[in-house]
């Protein structure tokens, strides 16, 4: 979707293979890219890009298969996003569409869904399937570059992200969790199986300053070193089975447990506690500040320094349950400078001032939305759930 926009907008559902654009909406410009879950190795969720509102459809392309928690990230003026397929008609996989006009370029087929976000660096796009097997795609032409399997497909139900940094990917579960060299696909280390097994957690590693940090069942919340593997620290007592860690200002911040938690990223002290912030999406980091889309409904905004609630908007689910979801919020939202993008199960698209969480607008795309919002230039990226 692309802002500002024209009165009137409206967008059509095109065949597979085509995508229609609405004439009264503003041309998709990029701008910085949006690489991976969360727009970032720190998975802040924030872009330097200040994508203004009022929105409207761009363009619509129709995938076929079901898209969960794969986010689009944009780069190389493409499109990039994982599928799954529930029905078994060959759809699951990574498509590639160009960001400008939604016409797809390529698609890589998968035998199992990728149920959560790629990663996108230079020339080659890294997902990880649900067998438990890792891909390393060419950008540009879709074709196979090197596959890694982690394990036996039977003990995998891989819904995490990987991340991409200084060469290397870094991607698993607590059962197996690997970094791999990015140009070939080489074990570079592996950490000591826990009790995690194939527990099905959506929660995904993150890089910062060096470091590898995540948080499993099993495994809890912990920190290693990128180039090695060495553990640095571990906290057993906070476990992240959906939501995933975003870093900042020397913190690790968690939403677990009906709160948030910052976490010192040195050694992984609890600094302070927010509670009452019960949530399924994952913190989003904007200068000094957090955000949570809660399980009420609400997005709350939180001051970094201390925990203390700067303010929580209205409730955005106005229709709570219109499709199968019950969470109001499954996605994690996606701050570009003044404005929060919110994508709710209820197929609503909110957009929130982010100075007073006051909302701005609010689009019905008419299904249930579970994937974050991906960001670039003037254009906010969606993808609905089928």
């Amino acid at each position: 979707l692309c802002g500002p926009r024209a009165a009137h907008a409206a967008g059509i559902m095109p065949r597979a293979g085509e995508a229609k654009a609405d004439a009264s909406a503003t041309a998709v410009k990029l701008g910085r890219d949006w690489t991976m879950f969360k727009g970032n190795a720190r998975r802040t969720g924030s872009s330097a890009d200040e994508v203004k509102p009022p929105l409207a459809i761009a363009w619509k392309q129709q995938l076929g298969g079901s898209i969960h928690f794969s986010s689009p990230i944009v780069g190389n003026g493409m499109v990039f996003i994982g599928t799954g397929d529930s029905e078994n008609k060959q759809r699951a996989g990574v498509y590639a569409l160009d960001a400008a006009t939604g016409n797809i370029a390529w698609k890589y087929p998968t035998n199992a869904k990728v149920a959560h976000t790629v990663c996108l660096d230079g020339d080659t796009v890294y997902a990880a399937s649900h067998d438990g097997v890792v891909h390393a795609i060419d950008a540009k032409t879709g074709t196979k570059r090197w596959t890694y399997a982690l394990g036996s497909p039977l003990e995998y139900w891989m819904h995490a992200s990987p991340v991409v940094a200084e060469g290397k990917v870094f991607v698993g579960i607590g059962m197996n969790f690997v970094a791999l060299n990015a140009a070939d696909g080489k074990l570079l280390w592996q950490l000591p199986n826990t009790s995690a097994g194939w527990w099905n957690t959506y929660s995904s590693p993150l890089f910062s300053e060096a470091k590898i940090f995540a948080s499993y069942p099993g495994a809890g919340t912990f920190a290693v070193d990128a180039g090695s593997g060495k553990q640095l620290w571990t906290n057993e007592k906070l476990t992240c089975s959906v939501t995933t860690l975003a870093a900042g200002k020397g913190m690790v911040i968690a939403a677990a447990q009906n709160s948030i938690y910052a976490l010192g990223a040195a050694d992984g002290h609890e600094l302070w506690r927010s509670s009452n912030k019960g949530a399924l999406s994952s913190p989003v980091i904007t200068e000094n500040m957090l955000l949570l889309a809660l399980g009420n409904g609400k997005v709350a905004k939180v001051d970094m320094e201390n925990g203390a609630d700067v303010w929580q908007s209205g409730n955005l689910a106005q229709a709570k349950n219109r499709f199968y979801f019950s969470p109001p919020f499954i996605a994690t939202p996606a701050v570009s400078g003044a404005f929060i993008y919110v994508a709710g199960t209820d197929g609503q698209l909110s957009v929130l001032e982010n100075a007073t969480g006051k909302t701005l607008q609010s689009l019905d795309l008419g299904a249930p939305l579970t994937a974050s919002p991906g960001l670039s230039g003037n254009s906010v990226f969606v993808a609905s759930y089928n």
